[in-house]
């Protein structure tokens, strides 16, 4: 149960304090659909994000602009030269860049 809480934590409209956790204390299972949708993006679990679901709660239109914001909010702009396909990439992940924040390019 402890791995399920930690993976929605996130999620959660309270998170719940895990660490501190004991066989009594009284869970919140409160999420917010529009956190949970967004880091089922960043998980880049499309299985999830893309179940029939979530056509009853958001538009497809809807969900294509989550979609976008979310990859966007990972993207790093370096003012100045342009990154390199194959160069570090910026975010300090250790991969290059092209396998990294800039897939899609």
């Amino acid at each position: 149960m402890t791995g399920f809480l930690d993976g929605i934590n996130d999620s959660l409209k309270v998170p719940n304090d895990i660490e501190e956790m004991t066989e009594d204390t009284e869970v919140s299972l409160g999420f917010d659909k529009e956190k949970l949708f967004r880091n089922m993006v960043d998980a880049k679990a499309d299985w999830l994000y893309q179940l029939p679901e979530w056509d009853d709660i958001y538009s497809a239109e809807e969900r294509e602009e989550l979609i976008k914001d979310q990859k966007k909010s990972h993207t790093f702009v370096r003012e100045g030269r342009k990154i390199g396909r194959n160069e570090p990439c910026p975010c300090g992940s250790g991969k290059k860049y092209k396998n990294c924040c800039g897939q899609g390019i």
